[in-house]
């Protein structure tokens, strides 16, 4: 929500090489819930997200999503990931994005 327009910002995360591999983050939310769903705006390089899954307090992991994004995103504008899915099992207040 902190970048308005598409491509490379400071504001966003992004990958400390291009192409270095399988990296992640860590985002935490307010408040714990049962989540159903996640939405991820990528403002530069869409598509390269390919694992969703949410931390537990004692370090246990709830896969939500993993695959290949194979939507075709516009060149030059921001893409959105968005994942239904059932009720998670656990509250979740971290998730982490591969």
């Amino acid at each position: 929500p902190d970048v308005p327009e598409p491509g490379d910002d400071a504001r966003a995360w992004s990958p400390s090489s291009e192409d270095g591999g399988h990296e992640w983050l860590v985002v935490e939310f307010p408040r714990p819930v049962r989540a159903t769903g996640v939405r991820v705006v990528q403002s530069c390089g869409p598509g390269a997200i390919v694992r969703v899954e949410a931390l537990a307090d004692d370090k246990s992991t709830e896969l939500f999503w993993r695959g290949r994004d194979e939507r075709a995103y516009p060149t030059g504008e921001s893409g959105v990931l968005e994942l239904r899915f059932p009720a998670s099992a656990t509250w979740v207040k971290r998730l982490r994005l591969y």
